[in-house]
């Protein structure tokens, strides 16, 4: 209990100082690329004081609510935008054992939540009650569909290649000549999630010099802050993404793999701020255009090479299904004799199953050392003690039971389940 509270503070701080830092290296980087003198200016050298000065500018800042906006709605968009990117950071591991939460789904489950994060800016727009910032929620929803699609794929082709959806296990699969093979779907999947989260050339949703500030144009003080710190909060986790993705992670020579990771995220940092810097904004048209007739097919083009590529987690996975039903009586699993490959003795092999203790069904001392653990299928009793449920029957059992007499309750065709069964199944 104490380390899961300790990796959710640890979290909970890089949540809330990175997204600063990546701030304060915006500042700067612009100011040098662009000959601001602004950010150069606060607390002396080099500026020092702008990030504090920022923060105490929004915090003296009104509070304000438009008298005819939904209020309830108003007010939790901002806590909308920026949660769903703290609750990713759980899932994106750090270093080889340095993550929060290790989920078999992790990428589906990152790619859900980030998606989440963007309908932020659809209820700030629409809660408004203002013009300007309807028609850039409108533009955000519809920005968030054309790029979601490109991002899916691109991510499904590292996924494809890796042959697992855990983020730790893409690390792991991850080779150095996937760099080369996988670079066009790094393009796509780092533009896209640009896109998604509104960041110049992608920033059509706000548009200063058209719809004011779109969706946040009615907000002030620290609501308006928690929409620039989500925004900053997105590039971060964008960037622990594409590094986990396509850049190996921790992976790297002679330092830490923690370090390797963040070098890496603000590598990817500066490169977000370098394409604000250098490219104009995109027009609507041109936006969806670069989404459908490029994004896309390019993602579709990297998924190519993987389709015939299966797995060893894909493999082991498909010797987990049930065997068929005998074609003699449907209710009974196959005989021995009917199952072309029952589990002991042939390729049909335990998938390995990590697990703490003795193993629950060991070898006897006259089993074969190369014969798996599996017991045969045809000795399973039924899928409701596969499942780990009662044997008890159900009332539409009884009455199938009597319309028509079954020998599934019979203790010589269907040795009781035990601990092995289940842990072959995983």
């Amino acid at each position: 209990m104490l380390e899961v509270v300790l990796s959710f503070v640890v979290i909970l701080a890089v949540f809330l100082v990175l997204p600063l830092i990546v701030g304060q290296t915006e500042h700067k980087v612009m100011a040098h690329m662009q000959s601001r003198l602004g950010p150069m200016y606060a607390g002396g050298f080099h500026g020092w004081a702008q990030l504090i000065a920022d923060g105490v500018k929004f915090a003296q800042k009104e509070d304000v609510v438009p008298a005819a906006a939904d209020r309830r709605i108003f007010m939790i968009a901002p806590g909308v935008a920026l949660i769903p990117y703290l609750v990713v950071l759980i899932a994106i591991p750090i270093d080889r054992d340095r993550v929060a939460v290790n989920l078999d789904l992790g990428l589906f489950f990152v790619l859900a939540v980030m998606g989440i994060g963007v309908l932020g800016s659809i209820m700030a727009g629409w809660a408004s009650a203002n013009k300007y910032s309807v028609l850039g929620g409108m533009r955000s929803a519809a920005q968030l569909m054309s790029y979601e699609l490109p991002l899916v794929l691109s991510a499904s082709s590292v996924a494809m290649a890796a042959g697992t959806l855990s983020l730790p296990g893409i690390v792991e699969a991850w080779q150095w000549w996937w760099l080369p093979w996988q670079a066009i779907g790094a393009i796509v999947f780092f533009l896209a999630g640009l896109a998604e989260l509104r960041r110049p050339p992608f920033d059509m949703p706000i548009a200063e010099s058209e719809i004011i500030m779109g969706p946040m144009t009615e907000y002030t003080g620290m609501r308006f802050a928690l929409f620039m710190l989500s925004e900053y909060a997105g590039i971060v986790v964008l960037s622990f993404l594409t590094t986990v993705l396509f850049l190996g992670g921790w992976q790297g020579p002679f330092l830490p793999g923690w370090l390797w990771t963040l070098l890496k995220v603000f590598f990817l940092a500066f490169i977000v701020i370098w394409l604000r810097v250098t490219y104009p904004r995109l027009r609507e048209d041109q936006l969806q255009k670069l989404a459908w007739a490029v994004l896309v097919p390019l993602a579709l083009a990297q998924l190519a090479p993987n389709r015939h590529r299966q797995s060893p987690h894909l493999t082991a996975a498909s010797s987990r299904a049930l065997p068929t039903r005998n074609p003699a009586s449907p209710r009974l699993p196959l005989t021995p004799e009917q199952d072309p490959h029952p589990c002991p003795g042939t390729t049909r092999t335990c998938p390995p199953t990590p697990h703490v203790g003795p193993h629950p069904n060991p070898p006897s001392a006259t089993q074969h050392p190369e014969e798996p653990l599996c017991p045969p299928y045809s000795s399973y009793q039924n899928k409701g003690a596969l499942r780990g449920t009662t044997s008890e029957p159900t009332p539409t059992m009884r009455r199938r039971h009597k319309r028509q007499p079954s020998p599934t309750n019979n203790p010589d065709l269907h040795p009781p389940i035990t601990d092995g069964h289940r842990q072959c199944l995983g």
